[in-house]
C-alpha cells in the first residue's frame, strides 16, 4: 500500500509539472521594451529603480491567470555609440546608448514600449529618424506607455513622441508642473502633522485617494460622441436620444477639482 501510495504521489507530481509545463509554453509572451535615461537605474537599491516593475513583471503567472508571459528587455538611453549585450544578466540592459535606429535593432520585436525618462529637453532628444520609427510603429498598432518627473524631466525621451507629446507638458514653454511650490503634483496627500511631509524625501504614507467621474457615451456611435463634445453640446444626446449609450466611471489619482 505505501508503494503505491508513493508511486501515486510521485505520478501526480510529474503530472503536474508536466501540466504547468504545457500551459506555460502555450501562454503567450508579450514583449516589452522598457527604456530609460538620466537617474533612472534598473539595479535593486538604487534611488530611482525599475527593479520592482521589472520583478512584477517577469514573475510567471498563476496557472488561473488570464494574462500572458512578460518579455522584458531593457535600453538605457544615453550619449556615445550604440551598443548591444546579447547575454545581459537581471537588472542589465541588453542595448545601452540606445537608439531606436540603432544597428540590428527591429522594433517590430516588441508589442509594447515603456519609456521612463528623466533627460530634460535638449538633452538626449529623440532624432527625426527615430520618432519615425516609432511613429510607424504605433500607427501598426504598436502600444506605448510613458512617465517622466517634475518640471522638464523626461522631456528629452518621450515630449515629441506622436501623441506623448500632448499627453502632459512637457517642455518649458509649456508651462510643466514645477518641481517645488503649491504648483507641485504629488503622489502623496498633504502632510498630517507628525506624520512627515510630502515632497522631494516625504515621509507621508498615504497615496491620493482615487475619485471616478462619471461619463455618458453613446458605446455605438463614438464618432458622434467626439463630435458632440467638440461642439460643447454632448448634453444634446443624452439618454432622452433613440440611440444606444452606456456610463462609464473614469478614475483618476488626485484631490478633487
Amino acid at each position: 500500500m505505501q508503494i503505491v501510495r508513493q508511486n501515486f504521489e510521485t505520478s501526480f507530481v510529474v503530472k503536474k509539472d508536466v501540466s504547468h509545463a504545457l500551459i506555460h509554453a502555450l501562454r503567450p509572451t508579450i514583449p516589452i521594451l522598457i527604456v530609460f535615461d538620466g537617474e533612472i537605474e534598473t539595479h535593486p537599491g538604487s534611488g530611482f529603480s525599475l527593479s520592482k516593475l521589472i520583478d512584477l513583471l517577469e514573475r510567471p503567472p498563476s496557472l488561473l491567470a488570464l494574462r500572458g508571459r512578460f518579455g522584458v528587455v531593457l535600453a538605457e538611453r544615453g550619449h556615445g555609440q550604440p551598443q548591444t549585450n546579447p547575454n545581459p544578466q537581471r537588472y542589465e540592459p541588453k542595448y545601452s546608448r540606445f537608439r531606436f535606429n540603432m544597428q540590428g535593432f527591429d522594433l517590430t520585436r516588441f508589442h509594447e514600449v515603456w519609456l521612463f525618462g528623466w533627460a530634460s529637453e535638449g538633452d538626449l532628444d529623440l532624432a527625426p529618424e527615430e520618432l519615425s520609427i516609432l511613429a510607424s510603429w504605433m500607427n501598426a498598432g504598436g502600444g506605448v506607455f510613458a512617465t517622466g518627473d517634475h518640471d522638464t524631466h523626461g522631456a528629452s525621451l518621450s515630449g515629441s513622441i506622436l501623441r506623448l507629446r500632448s499627453m502632459r507638458r512637457w517642455r518649458h514653454d509649456q508651462n510643466p508642473p514645477p518641481g517645488s511650490g503649491r504648483q507641485r503634483r504629488e503622489t502623496t496627500q498633504p502632510a498630517i502633522a507628525g506624520q512627515g511631509v510630502t515632497g522631494e524625501g516625504g515621509a507621508d504614507p498615504g497615496s491620493q485617494r482615487a475619485r471616478c467621474i462619471s461619463q455618458t457615451y453613446h458605446s455605438h456611435f463614438p464618432q458622434l460622441d467626439y463630435w458632440a463634445r467638440q461642439r460643447g453640446n454632448s448634453s444634446r444626446y443624452g439618454s432622452s436620444a433613440a440611440l444606444p449609450y452606456r456610463r462609464s466611471n473614469h478614475c483618476a489619482a488626485g484631490p478633487p477639482s
